[in-house]
């Protein structure tokens, strides 16, 4: 089989979007060269997965992120969050804390290092090829490789993923609490939603991170120098199978941007397989998964209410009242309330009530308070919402 170099055949067809984190599109492959020299070791390199044409997105892999979640313990109150540079912790604490030693932090490495080997062996038995980068902080991406194909949805991408999973069994099986009411999984005594009836249901839980998987403009990470001194790197797949994680942590302090690999032979389209039941996964799925108007039930009338009165535009008022939307959505959520006079508190607040799956107070506020002190803060624009599939033509009032 033809060898050829990881790095160009991933991202050398265009347009595409390179972002530090401020986003701007591409259209050649010596501008992305130009990104990389600018900004290698000094910022972050993130670029789309995927490239554009037209409408169109031209996929020719699946973002596997095998990516370790470390903690960090506020030294006032003992709350215990995830590790972030702009955290705000319920007691208000913003610089008190203590983070997770580098040997606790390793085993979570290996850890998920381990269940990415899993999943290369299984690519390995199709005999798909695929590059697997460290990214030298908190884990491994592995990308298989096919050729290019257009897509308008992540329907395909999204069941080729969980296929794979399946048969690597890079999952943990763990039984939930789901709401009988609103289906939305609850740790305590009563769900967001007030309800307090609940059933248990068993779970395969990836240890790849799922969100990712459906988002077509989901940027990656380039094998690059990281800010911390040490590399994102390429790593050849023949030795990735059987490498120690010590070795990786090794090899992260000497660049390596492009590794041979076997030049892939079929499009997603081309593999045949028969799809998993996805029920039996825990698949955080994405806000177009969920669509729901801000009538649902388990929303409360004031915030009802003020969805209804404060957001006039309907595409962005429909998703806001879905379980998990995009971070856009939530970026122009924000915007919107600052340029009608709303106060950062009251804007943090409102958001903590829409019973957002994934909201995190420590996230949110940080996020919330940057946009307002920021002057160049931009709305997503309705054409992008469009373009994302985020608009729903016959009912938006989009205005």
């Amino acid at each position: 089989m033809t060898m050829i170099q990881s790095f160009p055949y991933l991202f050398d067809s265009f347009d595409r979007f390179v972002g530090n984190p401020l986003q701007q599109k591409i259209h050649s492959f010596p501008e992305l060269q130009h990104f990389i020299t600018a900004n290698n070791g000094i910022h972050p390199c993130f670029v789309t997965l995927n490239s554009f044409q037209n409408d169109a997105t031209v996929c020719r892999t699946i973002f596997n992120d095998f990516d370790a979640c470390f903690n960090m313990t506020c030294k006032f109150c003992g709350e215990v969050i995830k590790e972030s540079e702009n955290v705000i912790c319920k007691c208000g604490n913003t610089t008190q804390f203590i983070k997770e030693s580098e040997e606790i932090k390793n085993i979570k490495r290996a850890e998920k290092i381990k269940q990415a080997q899993k999943l290369a062996g299984v690519y390995n038995d199709y005999h798909i090829p695929y590059v697997p980068h460290y990214t030298a902080e908190k884990g491994v991406h592995i990308l298989p490789l096919f050729l290019p194909q257009k897509f308008n949805d992540s329907d395909l991408i999204t069941n080729l993923f969980y296929f794979f999973i399946n048969e690597s069994k890079s999952f943990d099986k763990v039984d939930l609490k789901i709401c009988k009411s609103c289906g939305r999984t609850v740790e305590g005594t009563t769900c967001i939603c007030g309800s307090t009836l609940f059933k248990t249901q068993s779970f395969k839980v990836p240890h790849a991170d799922t969100v990712v998987v459906p988002d077509l403009r989901r940027l990656i990470r380039l094998p690059s120098k990281r800010t911390n001194g040490l590399n994102c790197i390429a790593i050849p797949p023949e030795d990735f199978i059987n490498m120690q994680p010590e070795e990786m942590f090794q090899l992260a302090r000497t660049p390596r941007q492009s590794v041979p690999v076997k030049q892939p032979t079929m499009k997603m389209s081309d593999f045949k397989f028969k799809p998993v039941d996805l029920d039996q996964f825990q698949t955080n799925k994405t806000s177009h998964d969920y669509a729901i108007d801000s009538t649902r039930s388990s929303l409360s009338e004031d915030v009802k209410l003020f969805l209804e009165t404060m957001f006039p535009h309907g595409c962005l008022r429909t998703q806001l009242a879905t379980l998990e939307p995009r971070d856009e959505i939530r970026s122009s959520a924000v915007i919107h309330m600052k340029k009608i006079g709303i106060a950062p508190i009251e804007a943090i607040d409102f958001l903590s009530k829409l019973g957002w799956r994934d909201y995190e107070y420590s996230k949110t506020a940080p996020r919330v308070w940057s946009i307002f002190q920021s002057k160049k803060c931009e709305r997503f624009p309705h054409k992008k919402m469009k373009n994302a599939g985020l608009c729903n033509k016959k009912e938006c009032k989009f205005r």
